[in-house]
């Protein structure tokens, strides 16, 4: 379980509208998240999506046909997710009425036609408050001249975000310098790469005097790894077209805050991130005039008078999914289906019904988990080979011994502890990685038949997830081990096959000038956070970091709690409604704990919320009862 820290000094909180864009491939899809900023919540606040398009090139043919499919940019429908207010004073409403409400948004020639319904793709009523709509480009410019449409973003600008981590590739395009000032002169660090200009990537410095005394050898910040410039470009990447990995996640990528600076601290050499070289990475972004921390670097849990790293300013980050997969299917000869991952996806590779065997059958651990050398004796060419992701060895492992080895394709089964949490890999052989159950009733299958078969259909780049986003298996969900009185993580961020820069290109990579990569972990959590406080700072420079933490909402305004309470244990709250009459006001309230007679396990949890006509600040609850307290009984 790993979490990622993100070390966030004075900010603000506040309007903070780019946060990511995640483009897929066949459709060309994008996702532009943006938050709503309490200060426009009296506003009708909409803001407009580009969400896909059609190709521009024309269908070849005679001179009639191309006349009768040549449509205008101007005219052409595409498909956009549009954010707006709630309607005032109601989280949520009736269905048709809520359609009602966000066909009001749409032109008055397009709302009174009579395809309206049909242009109205969906009506969102709980994840966001907005809906998804086909209009042209004539429409998305008439839907310009409403009062509170979003137009621009300063995407960090002025901010220093400092990153510490492995390094970074400096002339990757993602940190380019084009039109990128100077810095201010709070700016007081340095950089050490020896180029002309430094206005992206203000400072780059290495600080591995701990490492080196366990013999590594002087090395100047420049990544080898990978791992540090896919999250400084998470962090505050500039805007980059046509990008894509492996042919997947097809768009334009970009950081959450692509006109803040870059200060890069590397403090990782090899897997070695000592705590002496990160602290000195610390001292010195903090006498540089780094605005912004983030370190995507995971450590066991110890108690915090043991912890050099441990600080009251950390902002703690979990890893979540997103709505966005690189599926491919694994087809079995009796028909069934099961969808996975991969970002390997060759033309070349028809879906083929192959033979398939599981490695694990001979019932030994090395073989299911794919050790190296565990095929040695098995004929597996031509075969699909089934593994079990774990065993200390890498999932691209894997595919690397099965292909070794004259296998033609994988079908990778988490563990149970992993369940549905699959991961998009760029694998060197077709891979489809499927959930722990889909992998026991292929098994079940293999075993049914003497003549089992398999093929892998890749279906490219699916955008819809209504689970996500949800905590990931390999994502810590808290407490605090060492300090369990403590609830960590703080916050979730999307850290589940995320596509970022990448310093080399990848296997299988046939676009040299194409180096992105898709990985996970609560590493690309990280930075993603990182990059909305860079938002905040950049907009609200006087906020302190429990503002960044804190839900503020407007002035003149009232609260009620709602309790959801621990199973056995009694929760009280007093007042039960707060009302604020300005701005900055602090009100106390106080919160009792009892234990009641239900019988319940060790842990239990709840929360509450306070409710407001237009905000819902929620705190989780967590109760540690004691073996005597578990089963006591009232007369």
């Amino acid at each position: 379980m790993t979490m990622s820290n993100c070390l966030i000094l004075p900010t603000r909180w506040g309007i903070h509208w780019k946060i990511e864009i995640n483009n897929a491939a066949e459709q060309g899809l994008a996702c532009f998240k943006y938050k709503v900023p309490p200060a426009m919540t009296s506003i009708p606040l909409l803001a407009l999506i580009f969400l896909s398009s059609f190709s521009s090139e024309l269908v070849k043919g005679s001179d009639l046909f191309s006349a009768r499919v040549q449509v205008t940019e101007e005219r052409k429908l595409q498909n956009y997710i549009v954010h707006v207010k709630q309607l005032e004073g109601r989280a949520s409403t009736q269905s048709e009425d809520l359609k009602s409400y966000h066909l009001s948004f749409l032109p008055a020639e397009t709302a009174a036609a009579s395809d309206n319904q049909q242009r109205l793709i969906y009506s969102y009523q709980h994840m966001i408050s907005g809906f998804a709509v086909r209009l042209n480009k004539e429409e998305v410019d008439d839907m310009k001249n409403k009062d509170g449409f979003w137009k621009e973003s300063n995407f960090g600008n002025g901010v220093i975000v400092g990153v510490l981590d492995t390094g970074v590739f400096p002339s990757h395009p993602s940190f380019s310098d084009d039109r990128m000032p100077p810095p201010s002169d709070k700016w007081k660090g340095k950089c050490e790469f020896n180029v002309s200009t430094c206005n992206k990537r203000i400072g780059a410095r290495s600080f591995n005097l701990a490492a080196k005394a366990k013999g590594v050898k002087s090395e100047p910040p420049l990544d080898d790894d990978g791992h540090g410039t896919h999250t400084a470009s998470i962090a505050a990447g500039v805007f980059v077209k046509n990008v894509d990995a492996l042919g997947n996640a097809r768009g334009t990528a970009v950081g959450m805050a692509p006109k803040a600076y870059l200060a890069i601290y590397k403090v990782c050499f090899g897997p070695d991130c000592p705590d002496s070289d990160i602290l000195a990475g610390l001292d010195a972004a903090v006498a540089d005039g780094v605005d912004v921390l983030s370190i995507s670097i995971v450590d066991d849990s110890q108690p915090l008078f043991q912890d050099n790293i441990a600080a009251p300013w950390i902002l703690t980050v979990g890893a979540s999914t997103i709505d966005r997969s690189i599926r491919t299917t694994a087809k079995l000869g009796n028909g069934e289906e099961f969808d996975g991952e991969s970002v390997f996806q060759p033309d070349d590779f028809p879906p083929k019904l192959l033979p398939l065997i599981y490695a694990g059958s001979n019932g030994k651990p090395d073989s299911a988990f794919c050790v190296e050398g565990s095929l040695n004796g098995t004929d597996v060419k031509g075969q699909v080979v089934m593994r079990e992701r774990g065993g200390g060895i890498a999932r691209i492992a894997k595919g690397e011994e099965v292909k070794n080895s004259g296998g033609t394709a994988m079908i990778l089964m988490n563990p149970e502890s992993d369940g549905f949490s699959t991961l998009a890999n760029a694998h060197v052989l077709p891979t489809s990685h499927v959930s722990y159950a889909d992998g026991l009733k292929i098994i079940a299958y293999i075993n049914s038949t003497k003549t089992s078969l398999a093929a892998i259909v890749f279906k490219g780049t699916i955008i819809g997830d209504l689970f996500a986003p949800s905590v990931t298996s390999f994502s810590s969900r808290g407490p605090n081990l060492a300090s369990p009185g403590i609830l960590k993580p703080d916050i979730i961020g999307p850290g589940v096959s995320i596509l970022a820069a990448w310093p080399f290109p990848q296997k299988n990579n046939t676009n040299s000038k194409s180096n992105f990569n898709i990985i996970s972990g609560t590493s690309m959590s990280c930075p993603h956070l990182s990059g909305i406080a860079t938002l905040l700072t950049s907009s609200h420079p006087e906020w302190s970091p429990a503002a960044i933490n804190d839900k503020c909402g407007d002035a003149y305004s009232s609260y009620s709690v709602k309790v959801i309470t621990p199973q056995g244990v009694d929760v009280c709250v007093k007042p039960d409604k707060l009302h604020f009459s300005k701005v900055n006001q602090k009100i106390t309230y106080s919160v009792t704990f009892s234990r009641n007679i239900e019988k319940t396990s060790e842990f239990a949890q709840g929360y509450l919320t306070w409710v407001s006509a237009k905000h819902n600040v929620r705190s989780v609850v967590a109760a540690t009862l004691s073996e005597k307290w578990r089963h006591a009984e009232r007369a």
